[in-house]
């Protein structure tokens, strides 16, 4: 279950994949924008989510529920987001950075009066779980099962990255785009003294290879094996995948006109985007030539990631919308708030 762009409410993908099934429908006239962080009790069925809406300029959250018993969807928390129901029926959710929890019957949907604030200093929740509360910079972005473990990003320097927070503990752990043992390879962006972006490869904080060009190279992609690395360059006027030895990254070629590449578990196929069309290109890794590059499908914003069986999780674009709002009795609506005539575009006289 996932929260879908501006306008949407919720949708729900079945694990074995298949269309999008629509799970809750935004009210516009209640002036909801969208519904966003979904979670899903498992015990009691309960649906917790955001209801997000635009206010000049800024959005605003309210933490909402829907009880499969009643079929009734309740606003539980105004001036909220990021909702998790604890297992002894607390749900807790956030303020401006601050964890907030109060008691929710997840068949009735009645709210305690008794919010309980957490402050910046560590305390227990009514469940006994110690909590710490999130500096300014981190932004919740999920809660593990156990309500202690926390999914967030983090902004530092104008630069973002994943952290794992231990909200029992207070400490946090920065992740790369997947979990690497002790003594593996990390590609990654630099911003060059006497050029644009240029990449590097380290090992234990330790620079083992370099990409220094007067063009940029940006969004790095080690093979599963650490043997090759995959990326993007500019070199030629428009962004192209360029794929290298990790050993030698001097000795690059040009697979085709792309961005985003992403490696498929076995390590055999580079897949990448050229505008919203969805790419792939074989790799022989015995003579590291890649084989020219076949169109999959089309309509992909971005690339996720790569699943063991060779499916890709990819975000697609949103068809043009052809719907047309009208609006009825909108001058009678303006007579009665404002007391006064509205005035028609010159256009509609």
């Amino acid at each position: 279950m996932y929260g879908a762009r501006w306008g949407e409410g919720l949708l729900r993908v079945e694990a074995t994949g298949g269309a999008p099934r629509v799970v809750t429908r935004i009210d516009r006239a209640a002036g909801e924008g969208r519904h966003a962080w979904p979670n899903v009790d498992v015990s009691t069925g309960l649906l917790t989510f955001s209801s997000v809406r635009l206010i000049d300029q800024h959005e605003r959250s309210d933490v909402r529920g829907w009880s499969p018993a009643t079929q009734r969807t309740s606003t539980l928390l105004e001036h909220a987001w990021f909702p998790h129901l604890l297992p002894s029926g607390y749900l807790l959710a956030w303020r401006q950075s601050r964890p907030v929890v109060v008691r929710v019957d997840a068949q009735t949907l009645l709210v305690e009066d008794n919010l309980v604030a957490l402050p910046f200093a560590a305390r227990r929740t009514p469940d006994g779980v110690p909590l710490v509360a999130l500096s300014d910079r981190l932004a919740p972005v999920w809660l593990a099962a156990d309500g202690v473990t926390l999914l967030a990003t983090s902004t530092q320097g104008g630069e973002s990255d994943f952290r794992l927070v231990d909200l029992s503990r207070g400490t946090e752990q920065r992740l790369t785009a997947r979990p690497t043992p002790p003594g593996s390879l990390r590609a990654c962006t630099r911003v060059g003294e006497h050029s644009g972006l240029d990449l590097a490869v380290e090992r234990a904080s330790q620079v083992i290879a370099r990409v220094e060009t007067p063009a940029d190279e940006t969004a790095p992609a080690l093979s599963p094996d650490q043997t090759f690395m995959a990326w993007q360059s500019d070199a030629s006027g428009q962004w192209q995948i360029v794929l290298a030895r990790v050993a030698d990254p001097r000795a690059a070629q040009m697979v085709a006109t792309g961005t985003s590449p992403a490696w498929s578990r076995d390590g055999r196929t580079l897949w990448f985007l050229n505008g919203d069309a969805l790419m792939a290109s074989v790799i022989d890794a015995a003579t590291a030539q890649s084989q020219p590059a076949r169109m999959v499908t089309e309509g992909v914003a971005r690339i996720l990631g790569t699943a063991p069986d060779g499916r890709v999780l990819v975000v697609t674009r949103s068809a043009p919308s052809t719907a047309l709002d009208v609006v009825l009795g909108w001058a009678e609506e303006v007579r009665a708030r404002t007391d006064r005539e509205p005035r028609l575009p010159r256009s509609f006289r």
